[in-house]
Parts: structure tokens; sequence; C-alpha cells
């Protein structure tokens, strides 16, 4: 008899992950965008000097002890130039696409129902969401994943999914360069644009 209560986070509560994000930047709040930042369990770190990196990985390691977290030290990465995460590789350069997520872009069977298609498509977006063009070849076959319309794939469909996946390959090794939030840095300027058919914009930073 009596009421349980469950002492860690239950897996498989559709409010888990959300929970588990709001305690992750509760406890880490005073630090995230000056030199961390999480998703969920991925704590990313990042220093100017060897000597910042041990400090901030002090304190982020007497956070964790004291709210009684604990690393995994076959997943943990230090003293990086070059970090793999998320589905992407970060570096002095910007950041690229993991190129095992890649080649299984390259390697994926041809969706024959939607579940399978819708699969393609998301996996697509958030691997290479700044692909130029890409979004009209996925705007395509979007049309065809929808619950109100019936899934029928020819030879334009079957066109678009090689597209994709070819440009999804030629872009490889290109980086995407992040935008810099400090102090006395260029502007950053956002141009939109839309039609009857959609709409668009371009995120970039300097004077021009």
């Amino acid at each position: 008899d009596g009421t349980m209560v469950s002492e860690v986070m239950q897996l498989g509560d559709c409010n888990s992950r959300a929970i588990y994000q709001a305690l992750m930047n509760h406890i880490f709040q005073p630090y995230l965008g000056d030199w961390m930042d999480i998703y969920l369990d991925d704590l990313v770190i990042y220093s100017d000097t060897i000597e910042d990196h041990m400090q901030h990985l002090r304190t982020v390691i007497d956070i964790l002890h004291k709210e009684k977290f604990y690393l995994s030290e076959h997943k943990i990465q230090l003293f990086q130039k070059e970090l793999k995460i998320l589905g992407h590789i970060i570096n002095d350069q910007g950041i690229r696409m993991d190129p095992h997520k890649v080649d299984s872009i390259q390697q994926w069977k041809v969706p024959t129902n939607k579940d399978l298609l819708q699969g393609f498509l998301g996996s697509v977006g958030y691997l290479a969401p700044n692909i130029p063009q890409l979004h009209i070849s996925t705007g395509i076959l979007s049309k065809i994943a929808g619950e109100t319309v019936f899934f029928r794939w020819t030879f334009t469909e079957q066109q678009v999914f090689d597209q994709i996946v070819k440009l999804v390959s030629d872009f490889r090794h290109n980086h995407r360069i992040v935008l810099d939030y400090s102090k006395n840095v260029p502007p950053i300027n956002i141009v939109t644009d839309a039609l009857a058919s959609g709409i668009g914009g371009i995120v970039s930073q300097g004077h021009d």
C-alpha cells in the first residue's frame, strides 16, 4: 500500500526529454552560450585556452557531482580540436555532415510507403538543412508523404529521390560557417522572400 515514487526519469515518458533538457538548462544556466551548450545528455564545452578549458571542466564536473549526475568514460571527448556530435562534425572551419551519416543517405533504399519516405525526408532535413535548392526537391516528395494524399511512386519521384541523394553526397565536405554572436562583430542579416508557392530566407553576417 502507499504511493510509489520513481527516483529516476522513467523511460518512455512523453515529457521525459523536455523535462531533462529543462533540468540541464537550469543547473548550467549561468554558463550556457558563454562557454557551454547542452542538448539533452550531450554537454559541449568550448574554451579559448587550455587553462580556461581546465577551469570550465572543473566547474562542470563539480556541478555534476553535486547534482548526482554521472559521465560515461567511453563517451567523453577531452581537449579535441574536432568534435563529432549529433550527426555532424564541428571544428574551427565550421560544421559539416558526419561522413558516416552521408553514407547512410547514399545507401538508403527507395521508400515504398509514406512512413519510409517520411523517415528519409526527416533524416535529410536534419543532416543537410542548408544545401541550396534541396528544399525544392524535398518539397516535391513531401507532397506524397501527407496523410490525406495517395502514395504513388513514379519516375518523377524516383528522379527527385536520386537528385536528393546526389546533392547530399556532393556537399559531403562542405563546411557551414557558424554565426558569431560575440561583441563587436559584423551584423547578422536576415533577408526573406515569398511567392504564392512558398517562402524562403537567408541568414548572413557582414556589412555587405
